[in-house]
């Protein structure tokens, strides 16, 4: 029988979380993107207040697996729980790991007074798209996602 559980991640899990991170941006074709560092992990993701809250799958002798999310606010729903990634090594896939950070996550934001939850998927990686609609998620097609580095805009 194998043994895990979901916890709240703490100061200590950062750099477990951002080796989780660099491993999802390979796996996302991008193995040069992660630019953040633990210490910026630590020092925003446990402030007061926290700019983001985290949760990891523990097995006891390693942490396979990762959510992260912040507060922001739609101006069409009102608070929301925005899940900026999920990640679950590939070996460790298959064993309910994301879909209890999900749950985790959900718990933690009827708290919080945040009904939604709403992320991003890459609209090539169908393994992920087909894992949220059997959690009975829907997409939403007709958004296309922009960003812009501060330095275009400013002066």
């Amino acid at each position: 029988m194998e043994h895990w559980k979901v916890r709240a991640a703490g100061p200590e899990d950062m750099p477990n979380v951002l080796h989780l991170i660099q491993q999802l941006a390979i796996y996302e074709k991008e193995p040069h993107a992660v630019e953040v560092q633990v210490q910026a992990l630590k020092d925003w993701g446990f402030s007061d207040p926290p700019f983001f809250w985290a949760w990891v799958v523990d097995t006891g002798t390693e942490i396979p697996a990762f959510l992260l999310a912040y507060r922001r606010f739609s101006t069409w729903r009102g608070p929301v729980l925005y899940v900026e990634d999920v990640f679950v090594l590939p070996e460790f896939r298959g064993r309910g790991m994301a879909l209890q950070l999900f749950r985790t996550a959900a718990k933690f934001a009827q708290e919080q007074h945040m009904p939604y939850l709403q992320w991003q998927v890459l609209d090539w990686n169908q393994p992920a798209i087909d894992f949220y609609t059997k959690m009975g998620a829907s997409a939403d097609p007709t958004w296309i996602n922009m960003s812009i580095s501060t330095q275009k805009l400013l002066p």
